[in-house]
Protein backbone atom coordinates (compact mmCIF):
# COMPACT_ATOMS: atom_id res chain seq x y z
CA UNK A 1 0.00 0.00 0.00
CA UNK A 2 2.82 2.39 0.86
CA UNK A 3 4.48 1.61 -2.45
CA UNK A 4 1.27 2.39 -4.28
CA UNK A 5 0.99 5.61 -2.30
CA UNK A 6 4.56 6.58 -3.27
CA UNK A 7 3.84 5.93 -6.91
CA UNK A 8 0.61 7.90 -6.93
CA UNK A 9 1.93 10.91 -4.97
CA UNK A 10 5.72 11.20 -5.45
CA UNK A 11 5.77 10.34 -9.14
CA UNK A 12 3.47 13.24 -10.11
CA UNK A 13 5.72 15.54 -8.08
CA UNK A 14 8.78 14.41 -9.99
CA UNK A 15 6.90 14.86 -13.28
CA UNK A 16 5.86 18.36 -12.17
CA UNK A 17 9.48 19.21 -11.38
CA UNK A 18 10.57 17.95 -14.81
CA UNK A 19 7.98 20.07 -16.61
CA UNK A 20 8.97 23.07 -14.53
CA UNK A 21 12.65 22.69 -15.45
CA UNK A 22 11.71 22.30 -19.10
CA UNK A 23 9.64 25.49 -18.93
CA UNK A 24 12.62 27.34 -17.43
CA UNK A 25 14.84 26.11 -20.25
CA UNK A 26 12.34 27.31 -22.84
CA UNK A 27 12.21 30.68 -21.08
CA UNK A 28 16.00 30.89 -21.23
CA UNK A 29 15.98 30.18 -24.96
CA UNK A 30 13.28 32.78 -25.52
CA UNK A 31 15.35 35.33 -23.60
CA UNK A 32 18.41 34.48 -25.70
CA UNK A 33 16.41 35.08 -28.85
CA UNK A 34 15.10 38.40 -27.51
CA UNK A 35 18.66 39.55 -26.75
CA UNK A 36 19.84 38.50 -30.22
CA UNK A 37 16.93 40.34 -31.82
CA UNK A 38 17.79 43.43 -29.82
CA UNK A 39 21.43 43.25 -30.92
CA UNK A 40 20.39 42.76 -34.54
CA UNK A 41 18.08 45.78 -34.42
CA UNK A 42 20.89 47.84 -32.89
CA UNK A 43 23.30 46.71 -35.63
CA UNK A 44 20.82 47.59 -38.39
CA UNK A 45 20.09 51.03 -36.91
CA UNK A 46 23.81 51.68 -36.47
CA UNK A 47 24.52 50.67 -40.07
CA UNK A 48 21.87 53.08 -41.37
CA UNK A 49 23.25 55.87 -39.18
CA UNK A 50 26.80 55.23 -40.40
CA UNK A 51 25.67 55.16 -44.03
CA UNK A 52 24.03 58.55 -43.52
CA UNK A 53 27.19 59.96 -41.94
CA UNK A 54 29.38 58.64 -44.75
CA UNK A 55 27.07 60.16 -47.36
CA UNK A 56 28.05 63.52 -45.86
CA UNK A 57 31.79 62.75 -45.64
CA UNK A 58 32.73 66.43 -45.97
CA UNK A 59 31.96 66.86 -42.27
CA UNK A 60 35.14 64.92 -41.44
CA UNK A 61 37.53 67.37 -43.14
CA UNK A 62 38.97 68.45 -39.79
CA UNK A 63 40.23 64.90 -39.20
CA UNK A 64 41.87 64.38 -42.59
CA UNK A 65 43.51 66.05 -45.56
CA UNK A 66 41.65 67.59 -48.48
CA UNK A 67 42.97 67.29 -52.02
CA UNK A 68 41.88 69.64 -54.78
CA UNK A 69 42.82 68.52 -58.26
CA UNK A 70 43.76 71.05 -60.87
CA UNK A 71 46.79 72.28 -62.76
CA UNK A 72 48.61 71.88 -59.46
CA UNK A 73 47.51 69.60 -56.64
CA UNK A 74 46.40 71.56 -53.58
CA UNK A 75 46.69 69.85 -50.19
CA UNK A 76 44.88 71.30 -47.16
CA UNK A 77 46.23 71.47 -44.52
CA UNK A 78 49.70 71.03 -45.92
CA UNK A 79 51.29 70.65 -42.48
CA UNK A 80 49.80 67.17 -42.07
CA UNK A 81 51.88 65.61 -44.84
CA UNK A 82 55.62 65.02 -44.75
CA UNK A 83 56.21 65.97 -48.36
CA UNK A 84 54.33 67.03 -51.46
CA UNK A 85 53.53 64.23 -53.91
CA UNK A 86 55.40 64.20 -57.18
CA UNK A 87 58.96 65.09 -58.03
CA UNK A 88 60.32 68.48 -58.87
CA UNK A 89 63.07 68.78 -61.44
CA UNK A 90 65.24 71.79 -60.65
CA UNK A 91 66.41 73.59 -63.77
CA UNK A 92 68.20 76.63 -62.45
CA UNK A 93 69.72 79.16 -64.81
CA UNK A 94 73.35 79.94 -64.12
CA UNK A 95 73.86 83.47 -62.88
CA UNK A 96 76.25 85.28 -65.26
CA UNK A 97 78.22 86.59 -62.31
CA UNK A 98 78.75 83.01 -61.07
CA UNK A 99 79.34 81.42 -64.44
CA UNK A 100 83.12 81.80 -64.32
CA UNK A 101 83.35 80.53 -60.74
CA UNK A 102 81.22 77.48 -61.59
CA UNK A 103 83.43 76.85 -64.62
CA UNK A 104 86.49 76.67 -62.38
CA UNK A 105 84.72 74.57 -59.73
CA UNK A 106 82.69 72.08 -61.68
CA UNK A 107 84.43 71.83 -65.05
CA UNK A 108 88.09 72.43 -64.38
CA UNK A 109 88.08 71.25 -60.79
CA UNK A 110 90.10 74.29 -59.78
CA UNK A 111 88.39 75.07 -56.49
CA UNK A 112 91.15 77.41 -55.35
CA UNK A 113 90.39 79.77 -58.27
CA UNK A 114 86.63 79.46 -57.76
CA UNK A 115 86.69 80.54 -54.09
CA UNK A 116 87.75 84.21 -54.71
CA UNK A 117 85.14 84.54 -57.43
CA UNK A 118 82.37 83.23 -55.17
CA UNK A 119 83.58 85.48 -52.35
CA UNK A 120 83.38 88.47 -54.65
CA UNK A 121 79.82 87.53 -55.63
CA UNK A 122 78.74 87.46 -51.98
CA UNK A 123 79.56 91.14 -51.70
CA UNK A 124 77.48 92.39 -54.62
CA UNK A 125 74.14 91.68 -56.26
CA UNK A 126 70.70 90.94 -54.91
CA UNK A 127 69.69 88.62 -52.05
CA UNK A 128 69.18 85.59 -54.30
CA UNK A 129 72.56 85.95 -55.97
CA UNK A 130 74.32 86.38 -52.65
CA UNK A 131 72.53 83.37 -51.16
CA UNK A 132 73.64 81.18 -54.08
CA UNK A 133 77.19 82.54 -53.82
CA UNK A 134 77.39 81.82 -50.07
CA UNK A 135 76.09 78.27 -50.61
CA UNK A 136 78.67 77.54 -53.31
CA UNK A 137 81.45 79.26 -51.34
CA UNK A 138 80.67 77.14 -48.27
CA UNK A 139 80.68 73.97 -50.40
CA UNK A 140 84.09 74.88 -51.84
CA UNK A 141 85.46 75.50 -48.36
CA UNK A 142 84.26 72.03 -47.25
CA UNK A 143 85.86 70.41 -50.28
CA UNK A 144 89.20 71.97 -49.44
CA UNK A 145 88.97 71.09 -45.74
CA UNK A 146 88.51 74.69 -44.58
CA UNK A 147 85.90 73.80 -41.97
CA UNK A 148 85.79 77.08 -40.04
CA UNK A 149 85.45 79.09 -43.25
CA UNK A 150 82.62 76.77 -44.34
CA UNK A 151 80.85 77.26 -41.01
CA UNK A 152 81.13 81.02 -41.36
CA UNK A 153 79.79 80.93 -44.93
CA UNK A 154 76.78 78.84 -43.88
CA UNK A 155 76.09 81.23 -41.03
CA UNK A 156 76.08 84.07 -43.56
CA UNK A 157 73.65 82.05 -45.68
CA UNK A 158 71.21 82.06 -42.73
CA UNK A 159 70.77 85.79 -43.35
CA UNK A 160 68.70 84.91 -46.43
CA UNK A 161 66.08 82.49 -45.01
CA UNK A 162 63.45 83.22 -47.67
CA UNK A 163 65.67 82.65 -50.68
CA UNK A 164 65.45 79.38 -52.57
CA UNK A 165 68.34 77.62 -54.20
CA UNK A 166 66.73 75.43 -56.78
CA UNK A 167 63.60 74.22 -54.95
CA UNK A 168 65.30 74.16 -51.56
CA UNK A 169 65.06 76.89 -48.98
CA UNK A 170 68.41 78.54 -48.19
CA UNK A 171 67.73 78.28 -44.48
CA UNK A 172 67.24 74.52 -44.79
CA UNK A 173 70.55 74.10 -46.61
CA UNK A 174 72.43 76.23 -44.12
CA UNK A 175 71.02 74.61 -40.98
CA UNK A 176 71.45 71.09 -42.32
CA UNK A 177 75.08 71.69 -43.23
CA UNK A 178 75.81 73.38 -39.90
CA UNK A 179 74.28 70.38 -38.09
CA UNK A 180 76.42 68.07 -40.23
CA UNK A 181 79.48 70.04 -39.12
CA UNK A 182 78.37 69.80 -35.48
CA UNK A 183 77.63 73.51 -35.23
CA UNK A 184 73.83 73.51 -35.11
CA UNK A 185 71.01 72.25 -32.93
CA UNK A 186 70.32 68.90 -34.53
CA UNK A 187 67.18 68.09 -32.52
CA UNK A 188 65.63 71.47 -33.35
CA UNK A 189 66.43 70.97 -37.02
CA UNK A 190 64.74 67.54 -37.05
CA UNK A 191 61.68 68.93 -35.27
CA UNK A 192 61.38 71.80 -37.76
CA UNK A 193 61.78 69.41 -40.67
CA UNK A 194 59.02 67.12 -39.35
CA UNK A 195 56.78 70.08 -38.53
CA UNK A 196 56.84 71.11 -42.20
CA UNK A 197 58.86 74.30 -41.90
CA UNK A 198 60.17 73.70 -45.41
CA UNK A 199 58.06 72.25 -48.22
CA UNK A 200 59.88 69.53 -50.12
CA UNK A 201 59.14 66.81 -52.59
CA UNK A 202 59.56 63.16 -51.60
CA UNK A 203 63.15 62.64 -52.74
CA UNK A 204 64.49 65.77 -51.09
CA UNK A 205 62.53 65.25 -47.86
CA UNK A 206 63.79 61.69 -47.49
CA UNK A 207 67.36 62.83 -48.20
CA UNK A 208 67.28 65.24 -45.27
CA UNK A 209 65.09 63.21 -42.91
CA UNK A 210 67.10 59.98 -43.26
CA UNK A 211 70.10 61.81 -41.84
CA UNK A 212 68.32 64.08 -39.36
CA UNK A 213 66.33 61.18 -37.90
CA UNK A 214 69.55 59.62 -36.62
CA UNK A 215 70.27 62.84 -34.76
CA UNK A 216 67.11 62.46 -32.65
CA UNK A 217 66.72 60.01 -29.77
CA UNK A 218 64.59 56.90 -30.15
CA UNK A 219 62.08 58.28 -27.64
CA UNK A 220 61.68 61.61 -29.44
CA UNK A 221 57.92 62.19 -30.04
CA UNK A 222 58.77 63.72 -33.41
CA UNK A 223 59.62 60.24 -34.70
CA UNK A 224 56.02 59.08 -34.19
CA UNK A 225 54.69 62.28 -35.78
CA UNK A 226 56.93 61.74 -38.79
CA UNK A 227 55.76 58.14 -39.20
CA UNK A 228 52.16 59.33 -39.34
CA UNK A 229 53.01 62.05 -41.87
CA UNK A 230 55.01 59.66 -44.05
CA UNK A 231 52.14 57.15 -44.00
CA UNK A 232 49.64 59.84 -45.00
CA UNK A 233 51.90 61.11 -47.77
CA UNK A 234 52.34 57.57 -49.11
CA UNK A 235 48.56 57.04 -49.00
CA UNK A 236 48.00 60.23 -51.02
CA UNK A 237 50.53 59.07 -53.60
CA UNK A 238 48.84 55.67 -53.84
CA UNK A 239 45.44 57.31 -54.23
CA UNK A 240 46.68 59.63 -57.00
CA UNK A 241 48.14 56.66 -58.89
CA UNK A 242 45.12 54.39 -58.49
CA UNK A 243 41.95 55.93 -57.14
CA UNK A 244 40.24 53.56 -54.73
CA UNK A 245 38.61 53.75 -51.29
CA UNK A 246 41.11 51.96 -49.08
CA UNK A 247 44.72 53.19 -49.26
CA UNK A 248 46.99 51.74 -46.58
CA UNK A 249 45.64 52.76 -43.19
CA UNK A 250 43.59 55.55 -44.74
CA UNK A 251 40.26 55.95 -46.51
CA UNK A 252 39.61 58.22 -49.47
CA UNK A 253 36.27 59.85 -50.36
CA UNK A 254 35.86 61.95 -53.47
CA UNK A 255 33.35 63.90 -55.50
CA UNK A 256 34.58 65.46 -58.69
CA UNK A 257 37.88 67.22 -58.04
CA UNK A 258 37.30 67.29 -54.28
CA UNK A 259 38.89 64.47 -52.25
CA UNK A 260 39.24 63.72 -48.55
CA UNK A 261 41.89 61.33 -47.22
CA UNK A 262 41.33 60.43 -43.57
CA UNK A 263 42.92 57.92 -41.16
CA UNK A 264 40.74 54.82 -41.00
CA UNK A 265 41.16 54.52 -37.23
CA UNK A 266 40.02 58.12 -36.66
CA UNK A 267 37.01 57.76 -38.93
CA UNK A 268 36.05 54.46 -37.34
CA UNK A 269 36.11 56.01 -33.86
CA UNK A 270 33.95 58.93 -34.99
CA UNK A 271 31.43 56.67 -36.71
CA UNK A 272 31.17 54.35 -33.71
CA UNK A 273 30.28 57.31 -31.49
CA UNK A 274 27.64 58.48 -33.97
CA UNK A 275 26.11 55.01 -34.19
CA UNK A 276 25.75 54.33 -30.46
CA UNK A 277 21.97 54.56 -29.99
CA UNK A 278 21.40 51.88 -27.34
CA UNK A 279 23.35 52.52 -24.14
CA UNK A 280 23.41 48.81 -23.31
CA UNK A 281 24.79 47.80 -26.73
CA UNK A 282 28.32 48.60 -27.90
CA UNK A 283 28.68 49.35 -31.61
CA UNK A 284 32.01 48.58 -33.26
CA UNK A 285 33.29 48.59 -36.83
CA UNK A 286 35.31 45.44 -37.37
CA UNK A 287 36.93 43.73 -40.32
CA UNK A 288 34.68 41.50 -42.37
CA UNK A 289 36.95 38.53 -41.63
CA UNK A 290 37.49 39.28 -37.94
CA UNK A 291 36.56 36.57 -35.38
CA UNK A 292 32.88 36.82 -34.47
CA UNK A 293 31.74 36.43 -30.84
CA UNK A 294 28.81 34.13 -30.18
CA UNK A 295 26.73 36.86 -28.52
CA UNK A 296 26.93 39.50 -31.27
CA UNK A 297 25.03 40.75 -34.34
CA UNK A 298 26.51 41.96 -37.62
CA UNK A 299 25.31 44.19 -40.43
CA UNK A 300 27.04 45.14 -43.66
CA UNK A 301 27.41 48.77 -44.74
CA UNK A 302 26.00 50.16 -47.95
CA UNK A 303 29.48 51.10 -49.23
CA UNK A 304 30.99 47.70 -50.03
CA UNK A 305 34.44 49.21 -50.59
CA UNK A 306 34.76 49.94 -46.88
CA UNK A 307 36.73 47.27 -45.00
CA UNK A 308 34.26 47.08 -42.09
CA UNK A 309 30.99 45.58 -40.97
CA UNK A 310 28.91 46.80 -38.03
CA UNK A 311 29.18 44.64 -34.91
CA UNK A 312 26.74 44.98 -32.01
CA UNK A 313 27.77 43.39 -28.70
CA UNK A 314 26.36 43.78 -25.18
CA UNK A 315 28.10 46.33 -22.97
CA UNK A 316 27.30 44.09 -20.00
CA UNK A 317 25.68 40.73 -20.72
CA UNK A 318 24.41 40.39 -17.14
CA UNK A 319 22.41 43.62 -17.47
CA UNK A 320 20.60 42.35 -20.57
CA UNK A 321 19.73 39.12 -18.77
CA UNK A 322 19.00 40.70 -15.37
CA UNK A 323 15.19 40.64 -15.68
CA UNK A 324 15.07 37.15 -17.14
CA UNK A 325 17.51 35.82 -14.56
CA UNK A 326 15.46 37.28 -11.72
CA UNK A 327 12.27 35.80 -13.17
CA UNK A 328 13.88 32.38 -13.53
CA UNK A 329 15.18 32.52 -9.99
CA UNK A 330 11.66 33.25 -8.70
CA UNK A 331 10.20 30.45 -10.82
CA UNK A 332 12.86 28.01 -9.67
CA UNK A 333 12.37 28.97 -6.01
CA UNK A 334 8.60 28.50 -6.26
CA UNK A 335 9.01 25.22 -8.11
CA UNK A 336 11.43 23.84 -5.56
CA UNK A 337 9.21 25.09 -2.74
CA UNK A 338 6.17 23.33 -4.20
CA UNK A 339 8.16 20.16 -4.80
CA UNK A 340 9.60 20.26 -1.26
CA UNK A 341 6.14 20.95 0.15
CA UNK A 342 4.77 18.00 -1.80
CA UNK A 343 7.54 15.75 -0.57
CA UNK A 344 7.07 16.83 3.05
CA UNK A 345 3.30 16.40 2.79
CA UNK A 346 3.78 12.98 1.24
CA UNK A 347 6.15 11.98 4.00
CA UNK A 348 3.80 13.16 6.75
CA UNK A 349 0.82 11.47 5.10
CA UNK A 350 2.76 8.23 4.64
CA UNK A 351 3.76 8.20 8.29
CA UNK A 352 0.16 8.82 9.37
CA UNK A 353 -1.10 6.03 7.12
CA UNK A 354 1.57 3.72 8.43
CA UNK A 355 0.62 4.55 12.01
CA UNK A 356 -3.05 3.87 11.30
CA UNK A 357 -2.20 0.56 9.71
CA UNK A 358 -0.09 -0.38 12.72
CA UNK A 359 -2.99 0.46 15.10
CA UNK A 360 -5.37 -1.59 12.99
CA UNK A 361 -2.98 -4.52 13.06
CA UNK A 362 -2.68 -4.31 16.86
CA UNK A 363 -6.46 -4.27 17.21
CA UNK A 364 -6.75 -7.33 15.01
CA UNK A 365 -4.11 -9.21 17.00
CA UNK A 366 -5.82 -8.29 20.25
CA UNK A 367 -9.21 -9.56 19.07
CA UNK A 368 -7.66 -12.78 17.79
CA UNK A 369 -5.89 -13.40 21.06
CA UNK A 370 -8.97 -12.72 23.19
CA UNK A 371 -11.15 -14.90 20.98
CA UNK A 372 -8.68 -17.74 21.29
CA UNK A 373 -8.54 -17.42 25.04
CA UNK A 374 -12.34 -17.53 25.30
CA UNK A 375 -12.70 -20.41 22.86
CA UNK A 376 -10.44 -22.89 24.79
CA UNK A 377 -12.55 -23.27 28.11
CA UNK A 378 -15.84 -23.25 26.24
CA UNK A 379 -14.69 -26.27 24.25
CA UNK A 380 -13.88 -28.23 27.43
CA UNK A 381 -17.24 -27.36 28.99
CA UNK A 382 -19.03 -28.45 25.85
CA UNK A 383 -17.26 -31.80 25.87
CA UNK A 384 -18.23 -32.43 29.55
CA UNK A 385 -21.79 -31.46 28.77
CA UNK A 386 -21.97 -33.93 25.93
CA UNK A 387 -20.58 -36.71 28.16
CA UNK A 388 -23.18 -36.00 30.86
CA UNK A 389 -25.98 -35.71 28.31
CA UNK A 390 -25.19 -39.01 26.69
CA UNK A 391 -24.76 -40.79 30.03
CA UNK A 392 -21.28 -41.82 29.42
CA UNK A 393 -20.12 -40.94 32.97
CA UNK A 394 -20.00 -44.29 34.75
CA UNK A 395 -20.40 -43.21 38.39
CA UNK A 396 -22.42 -40.68 40.33
CA UNK A 397 -19.29 -39.40 41.93
CA UNK A 398 -17.84 -38.51 38.54
CA UNK A 399 -21.04 -36.85 37.45
CA UNK A 400 -21.03 -34.67 40.54
CA UNK A 401 -17.42 -33.77 39.85
CA UNK A 402 -18.25 -32.75 36.26
CA UNK A 403 -21.20 -30.72 37.46
CA UNK A 404 -18.92 -28.93 39.85
CA UNK A 405 -16.68 -27.91 36.95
Amino acid sequence: MLRRFAVTVVLPGVILLGFGLRALEQDRRATDQQVRDRLQRAAELAARSIDQQLANWQQFRSDGVSLESGPALKITPLRRVAYEPGERIAVQAVEPVLAEAEQYEQVRGNIGSAIPLYRRATEAGGPHLRAVAFERLAACYRKTGMRDNAVQAYRELLRFPEQRIGFINAELIARFELCSLGEGDRTAFYHDLVAGRWRLDKARYLFYSDTARDWASESDPARAVEREKLALSAAIEEYLENRHRFVGDYLAFWQGADTLVIPAAVLRSRLERFATLDQEVRIRLVGAKAPRPSMAAFQALADRELPWVVEAVPVDVTRLYAGADQRRRIYMTLLLFVFALLMVGSYVTARAVKRELEVARLKSDFVSTVSHEFRSPLTAIRQLSELLQRGRVPTEEKRQEYYAL
